[in-house]
């Protein structure tokens, strides 16, 4: 008997992605929040400024999330974010996957990012 095998062996669990941004997946999260009534879609930034924050497009007054309840936020390097809220402003050192909620009253309001370097795949949820 003979085999024949053309394409490429993969090893490990199916839809493990090795390369970033990552392949898609569905998976089920008990949120704290009701529904959302609108959201970015998955957004991807490339930040090259190590020296200074700069606005991630989608939240606040010019994106189509004006108050964020649900932040999901991914990167391939260390990065600095800064989260604005109703309530004020805090920074996070962030590097790999982050998932955040909200309480309704310190919802987001603008989200930045300072790194050299560093590839930003994030979502917003929340209200229009």
């Amino acid at each position: 008997m003979e085999l024949g095998l053309t394409g490429a062996l993969i090893l490990g669990p199916g839809g493990v992605q090795t390369t970033f941004p990552g392949g898609e997946t569905t998976v089920a999260l008990a949120l704290g929040q009701d529904e959302y009534v609108v959201s970015t879609g998955v957004m991807l930034a490339k930040v090259a400024s190590p020296a200074a924050y700069v606005p991630l497009p989608g939240v606040g007054t010019d994106g189509p999330v004006t108050k964020g309840r649900l932040l999901y936020l991914r990167t391939n390097a260390a990065v600095l974010v800064r989260l604005t809220t109703s309530a004020g402003v805090a920074v996070l050192p962030i590097h790999g996957l982050h998932l955040l909620e909200f309480p309704e009253d310190q919802e987001l309001t603008l989200l930045e990012a300072q790194g050299a370097s560093v590839t930003v795949e994030y979502l917003i949820a929340g209200q229009a």
